[in-house]
C-alpha cells in the first residue's frame, strides 16, 4: 500500500486540489472549505498550536493580509460573514451574496463575492505558500498528514 506524508504546506496545496474538483459542482461548499483553507493558513502565521482555537477571526484576517492576491479581501469581516455563517450555521450570514455569475462587489452592501474568483485567488495564495521559506508556526515545514492510498482522506501524523 503506498504511502504519502505531507508537511502542512504540502498538505495545504493537495487540499486545494481537493477542493478544485468540488468548484463547479458545489460553489457553496467551495466557500465552506476556501474559508477553512484560509483560516489554516492564518494558523500557520501564529506560534500557537495548530488546534488551538483562539483567535481564529485574528488569524483568518492574517491570512488576507498577508498574500497578495487576498488582501482585496481584507477588512470585510469575512471570517464572520462566510467562515462562521457556513461552519455554525450552514449558511452565510446577512450582508453578503456568493454567485458563480456576479462580478465581486467587495466595496458593496451587500458584498458580493463571485466564488470562481474568490477560488482562483486562493489558488494564487496556496502557490505562493509553497514558496515562503519562513512561517511563524513551525509545524509549517513538519510532518502533518499520512495518506495511506489515494482513497484515504488522510490523517495527522499524530494519530499514527
Amino acid at each position: 500500500m503506498a504511502e504519502t506524508t505531507f508537511t502542512c504546506i504540502q498538505w495545504l496545496q493537495k487540499y486545494k486540489e481537493e477542493l478544485e474538483k468540488i468548484k463547479d459542482s458545489s460553489p457553496f461548499l467551495l466557500m465552506l472549505g476556501i474559508s477553512a483553507g484560509i483560516e489554516f493558513m492564518g494558523k500557520l502565521l501564529y506560534i500557537d498550536p495548530l488546534d488551538d482555537g483562539n483567535n481564529c477571526g485574528d488569524k483568518f484576517e492574517k491570512a488576507l493580509s498577508e498574500f497578495d492576491s487576498l488582501k482585496k479581501y481584507s477588512g470585510k469581516n469575512l471570517y464572520s460573514l462566510i467562515r462562521c455563517g457556513l461552519a455554525h450555521k450552514i449558511s452565510v450570514k446577512e450582508g453578503i451574496v456568493l454567485s458563480k455569475e456576479s462580478k465581486s462587489k467587495l466595496n458593496e452592501i451587500p458584498i458580493v463575492i463571485n466564488t470562481n474568483v474568490f477560488f482562483d485567488d486562493f489558488v494564487i495564495a496556496v502557490d505562493d505558500a509553497q514558496e515562503k521559506k519562513k512561517w511563524a508556526n513551525k509545524a509549517a515545514t513538519q510532518n502533518y498528514v499520512i495518506v495511506k492510498n489515494e482513497t484515504d482522506t488522510g490523517v495527522t501524523a499524530t494519530f499514527l
